[in-house]
């Protein structure tokens, strides 16, 4: 009789976690359909130290990495690009290993439309500083090295060391992708067009043309 009991109460114990786990998965997909990414990570969380090897728990980290990823979104769109990379930085490291590549290339590419937004608008000392913030969030998980060139030039073209902007343009177009995407290609005319300046001034006999910031040119869309 006692073991009939003790089997019944903890019977009764499993379905009372599965059905608060599943109602706090479900509080959460609420919560985030609606937008309200805290509370939706908040129960999430909850529901995941529930029983971390359940159904609902695999359910619960699906929809706490999606209510991770939104939110950095929504911070990014307003405007809060350091604070919108870390919790990008927050939602890779929750990833599994194995989805690890894939999400930096996510960073990547968010990091790359960010800085088409920058292009898009009118130069000064804050959008140069956002440039060069985007710029170490892409060489961060993308050391590849048409990347590193470019942006590397940039800023010595924003130094006006002209000696490492050269070397650096020079590496940038001997490595240059047969298909450049924006800000690439925005980047690449931009030098491109400097740099017969500087040509055009040592011809001529004048005097080299100071570097200047880059320009505020449109953006366009990956091709």
């Amino acid at each position: 009789m006692k073991k009939i009991l003790f089997c019944v109460v903890v019977i009764s114990l499993i379905f009372s976690a599965c059905n608060k786990q599943k109602s706090l998965v479900e509080e959460g997909d609420k919560f985030r359909e609606e937008g309200k990414l805290d509370e939706a990570i908040a129960r999430y969380e909850e529901a995941i130290k529930v029983d971390e090897k359940s159904e609902f728990a695999s359910m619960a980290k699906t929809g706490l990495l999606m209510a991770k990823y939104n939110k950095a979104e929504k911070v990014e769109k307003e405007g809060d690009l350091k604070r919108a990379f870390e919790l990008y930085d927050e939602w890779l490291n929750s990833n599994p290993d194995e989805e690890k590549n894939k999400a930096k290339s996510k960073i990547v590419s968010n990091a790359e439309q960010a800085t088409i937004r920058v292009l898009s608008k009118q130069m000064n000392e804050d959008s140069i500083k956002q440039l060069k913030f985007l710029a170490d969030i892409i060489l961060k998980y993308d050391q590849t090295a048409f990347k590193k060139a470019i942006w590397n030039a940039l800023m010595a073209f924003d130094q006006k060391n002209i000696e490492v902007f050269i070397n650096n343009y020079k590496e940038a177009t001997e490595k240059k992708p047969k298909l450049m995407y924006e800000p690439y290609k925005t980047l690449m005319d931009f030098f491109d067009q400097k740099v017969m300046e500087m040509i055009a001034a040592q011809q001529g006999g004048g005097s080299e043309p100071e570097p200047q910031a880059a320009p505020a040119k449109k953006g366009g869309k990956k091709k």
